[in-house]
């Protein structure tokens, strides 16, 4: 019993600094989703091409950059969601084997 809840320490330890993690990544794809939203509406209302589909392409290259950093701020994010969920699902596993030793 006692190396379950010791692994359920560990686990809980590594749920912490994944929990920090989510929240910087959170708050980066935040950021990287305004920045890109605010210049690529500037970009539009500054265009001089005719259509409306034009000025969005026009706003789309001149974002490339705001544009990959929204999307990889984004992953990061999903991953730091997925790797706090593989904590969960793992401490979940671990209790579910404490319960078991107990009623042994």
């Amino acid at each position: 019993m006692s190396e379950l809840e010791d692994e359920l320490e560990r686990l809980l330890d590594g749920m912490t600094i994944a929990l920090a993690e989510l929240e910087k990544h959170s708050q980066t794809a935040a950021q990287a989703e305004v920045a890109y939203k605010v210049k690529y509406a500037q970009r539009v209302l500054a265009s001089t091409e005719k259509t409306v589909s034009m000025k969005e392409h026009d706003a789309t290259v001149a974002c490339e950059r705001e544009l990959w950093e929204r999307a990889v701020s984004e992953r990061l994010e999903r991953l730091a969601r997925e790797k706090l969920q593989a904590f969960r699902s793992s401490m979940d596993a671990i209790r579910s084997l404490m319960v078991q030793a107990r009623s042994i």
